[in-house]
């Protein structure tokens, strides 16, 4: 016996320029997004050893979500030495798997610290970001960076 589940597709829209300063906030939390965004910066050269910075898009998903990714057409190198993962990934497959390792290291920390309602928000976005992944032409490759 098989069984179909009835998940409605999840879909990423690039935010505009004019609100992009919304973005950050209402993905990390008002207070740690200047933190959420530079952990994605350094988690990049860290997983990907040919990074060398550049712009970035942000994108809200369908379903309340969001994720950061380099706006460029080039594939990603990435390495997860500890679970022996390694795969190349398009630029917006390496975008959901930084931002996802981004918001679980918050949610950690925020934890304990005890500050659960920012660890809350952090693990809801996660959540959400993790079926947008499950959706995602590469979701093998980013399901496999995380494991």
């Amino acid at each position: 016996m098989s069984y179909e589940l009835n998940v409605p597709a999840i879909t990423a829209t690039v935010v505009e320029d004019e609100k992009r300063l919304d973005f950050l906030p209402q993905l990390f939390g008002r207070g740690a997004y200047l933190l959420g965004e530079q952990q994605v910066y350094a988690l990049a050269g860290y997983y990907c050893e040919e990074y060398q910075g550049g712009y970035w898009r942000y994108n809200t998903l369908s379903c309340g979500g969001g994720f950061m990714c380099p706006d460029s057409d080039k594939t990603y190198q990435v390495c997860v030495s500890s679970n022996g993962y390694s795969g190349e990934m398009s630029a917006e497959a390496f975008g959901i798997f930084l931002t996802s390792m981004a918001l679980n290291r918050m949610a950690w920390n925020a934890h304990g610290k005890g500050n659960t309602d920012q660890c809350d928000h952090l693990i809801v976005q996660w959540e959400k970001l993790r079926a947008f992944a499950d959706q995602h032409g590469e979701a093998g490759q980013i399901f496999r960076a995380w494991d």
